[in-house]
C-alpha cells in the first residue's frame, strides 16, 4: 500500500486472545524479565569479581609471588636497568647513523646510456 492512514488501521480488525490467555502471557514475561534482571545483576558482580582478580593476578606477577623464584635469577630491578640501557644504546646507535646519513654527500645524477650514445 503507498498510503495508509488512520481510516485504513481502523478498518482493521486484530484478534487478541481471551483476558486469561492474555494474564497468563503477562506473568510469562514478568517471569523471564525478573530472571533477565537477576542475570544481569549476577553479570555485573561477576565482572566486578573477575576484574578485582586480574589485578591481584597481576600485582602477584609484578612482585614475582606466581611461580616459585630461583635465588640465582637476577633481581627484577637490575633486568629492569639493563633493558633501559640496551634501549638508549639503540637509540644512540639510530642517532649516530641518521647523522651520517645526512652528512653523506648526494651522488650526482648519471645520465641513462641511452642519452650518452651518438645518434
Amino acid at each position: 500500500m503507498p498510503k495508509i492512514d488512520q481510516e485504513i488501521i481502523q478498518k482493521c480488525a486484530i484478534s487478541l486472545p481471551p483476558v486469561a490467555e492474555q494474564l497468563a502471557i503477562l506473568d510469562l514475561l514478568e517471569a523471564q524479565l525478573s530472571e533477565i534482571d537477576h542475570l544481569e545483576f549476577d553479570l555485573d558482580a561477576k565482572l566486578k569479581s573477575a576484574q578485582a582478580l586480574r589485578q591481584s593476578i597481576l600485582r602477584d606477577a609484578f612482585e614475582g609471588r606466581l611461580v616459585p623464584q630461583n635465588p640465582n635469577d637476577e633481581p627484577a630491578s637490575e633486568l629492569l636497568k639493563r633493558i633501559a640501557a640496551t634501549r638508549a644504546e639503540r637509540e644512540q646507535v639510530a642517532q649516530t647513523a641518521k647523522r651520517a646519513k645526512v652528512a653523506r654527500p648526494k651522488p650526482t645524477a648519471r645520465k641513462p646510456a641511452a642519452s650518452r650514445r651518438s645518434h
